[in-house]
């Protein structure tokens, strides 16, 4: 089994408010996969993108690139929104 190029363990991310966007989600994503979220409005998935891209810090779990936490490496790992805040 190939190490995956990105994991997610057991990432949850408990708002101020109180608000539970995320619960204990995990995921492995192998080198050359594509990968998509789905899900209802509201159901986590911009917390998740923005919890791997590290514009969120997580309650608890961790995200791994290349088997290494995101935090400590420059993982080139960048996010457009989709309002056009980025480009004309």
């Amino acid at each position: 089994m190939t190490t995956p190029i990105l994991e997610v363990k057991n990432l949850s991310k408990v708002f101020p408010s109180g608000v539970k966007a995320l619960n204990q989600v995990s995921l492995k994503v192998s080198a050359g996969e594509f990968l998509v979220v789905i899900g209802s409005s509201g159901s986590g998935k911009t917390t998740l993108l923005r919890c791997m891209n590290q514009l969120l810090k997580p309650s608890s779990g961790e995200v791994l690139f290349e088997n290494r936490p995101l935090q400590t490496i420059d993982s080139g790992i960048a996010m457009i929104f989709q309002q056009f805040n980025l480009i004309p």
